[in-house]
């Protein structure tokens, strides 16, 4: 648990940002063994002492008294564990003496400087017998003054309102915010009597913001994949490279690259995010943004598959687009220097996207033979295929076309005479192409049929 994950639970409770959070010693109690949490270390220290026990007793201390209608709403998916009051009066004088001080407090202009949540459950037969008769409201008590009668509370999220869209806070200890909330994020409807409002966090949208969005304390994300995306995007335009410290599927630590390779001044720029379990979403926890190092001409977060998505237009619309112009592109855009190797493969890769890789061609060889026979009768097409093992899938070996009109044309308008020649392909998977070509009645060459084979044998002329 990380203080941010506490502070989440007490804004979904309704309390108010100011509050203070203490906590008991597993064999303390409420006069002398409270402690405050102040920050990260203390949380720590907290879930240190109580790991054997399983249950932690808290106890909030707000500065404003919150409205005891709007906190009932707020608790209603919240598990609260509370103490037996000491006393012999029902549930109905409880709530009546603590409307009657509250409505006195509110006579006089004061208000009381604590307030402490906590629900009273009776333990005898009878009482369980009218508690299940009776309505919901009567389950839970009204907020007691003082610290001293607070009971323990354990939280679990609790389910958001239809009507409310707003996000929670996601602020640590040891690190400030710099977000100033924007208007495209969904405002949270609040009004005079809900109390102070909750910060909102930027929500990464890659459809509109992969190009122009910047790293944000708080920021969110559907996944640890779309977060890496936007940090290498940021990386790439800004001139830095990192390194993974941590890369699970459900935390990411990075920081600078200058750091891992010993510099006597460490840049200390590093962005450390993890999974919200409470908003069901990725989000980035801690940020340090400044760097100290100078900008990188060489960043090897620039990868091949990167930069064919990158220029995937251009080079859709420029099939011919050369290596050296791309470089020359490339590096007034990025400022980054890259091989023309990289960018020849980069140029191969987007070429796979735009018109399909040639194993892909391979695999449609069976519906383009049976379609020239079904659509142009009279034609011939052969695909012949090898399998080594009958587990293993087939092995493309040779193919054989001839049009139905070339062979009437051989026929009906050639001279006796047939040319055949190969030649090698250059391509992937190799192989020959071996071509028949006749003579017309014009002295003109005449395509009569063609085939593709793995080498120039005497099976491959049969």
């Amino acid at each position: 648990m990380l203080i941010i994950e506490l502070w989440d639970m007490l804004q979904g409770l309704g309390l108010p940002k100011e509050s203070m959070i203490y906590y008991t010693m597993p064999i303390g109690d409420i006069s002398n063994g409270l402690k405050l949490v102040e920050g990260g270390k203390a949380v720590l220290d907290m879930l240190k002492c109580h790991d054997e026990f399983g249950v932690i007793l808290l106890y909030i201390v707000s500065p404003e008294i919150v409205d005891e209608e709007a906190l009932n709403e707020l608790t209603e998916d919240v598990d609260v564990q509370g103490e037996q009051l000491k006393n012999n009066n029902t549930e109905n004088e409880v709530q009546k003496d603590a409307d009657g001080q509250r409505k006195k407090d509110e006579r006089m202009g004061e208000a009381p400087d604590r307030n402490v949540s906590e629900v009273v459950e009776e333990n005898n037969e009878d009482a369980e017998k009218d508690a299940e008769a009776g309505s919901e409201s009567d389950k839970q008590e009204n907020i007691n003054d003082g610290i001293g009668q607070g009971g323990p509370i354990t939280s679990r999220p609790a389910q958001a309102e239809a009507n409310d869209k707003g996000t929670k806070t996601a602020e640590d200890n040891d690190q400030s915010s710099d977000y100033q909330p924007s208007d495209d994020f969904d405002s949270m409807s609040s009004s005079d009597e809900d109390g102070p409002s909750r910060p909102k966090y930027p929500v990464f949208n890659r459809s509109r913001d992969l190009e122009r969005a910047k790293l944000k304390l708080g920021m969110k994300f559907a996944s640890a994949a779309e977060f890496r995306t936007l940090l290498r995007n940021n990386a790439i335009s800004s001139g830095y490279d990192f390194y993974f410290v941590k890369n699970d599927g459900d935390r990411v630590t990075v920081k600078c690259k200058k750091d891992s390779i010993g510099q006597k001044i460490s840049c200390g720029w590093r962005v450390h995010a993890s999974w919200n379990a409470y908003e069901e979403c990725f989000q980035i926890k801690s940020l340090q943004s400044e760097h100290k190092c100078d900008r990188q001409f060489k960043n090897n977060q620039a990868t091949l598959s990167w930069i064919a998505n990158k220029y995937l237009d251009q080079l859709r619309d420029d099939p011919t687009w050369g290596t050296s112009a791309m470089k020359k592109t490339i590096r007034r855009d990025l400022c980054i220097d890259v091989s023309k190797s990289q960018i020849y493969r980069a140029k191969r890769k987007a070429k796979e996207v735009i018109m399909g890789s040639n194993r892909e061609q391979f695999m449609k060889l069976w519906d383009y033979c049976n379609i020239i026979r079904l659509r142009n009768p009279g034609s011939l097409a052969f695909l012949h295929v090898e399998r080594p093992h009958p587990v293993l899938a087939p092995v493309f070996q040779r193919i054989f076309v001839s049009y139905d009109a070339q062979i009437k044309g051989l026929k009906q308008g050639c001279r006796p005479i047939i040319g055949i020649d190969g030649c090698f392909l250059k391509g992937s998977f190799g192989g020959q192409l071996i071509s028949a070509i006749g003579r017309d009645g014009n002295n003109q060459m005449f395509p009569i049929a063609l085939a593709v084979v793995e080498a120039e044998l005497k099976d491959s002329w049969n």
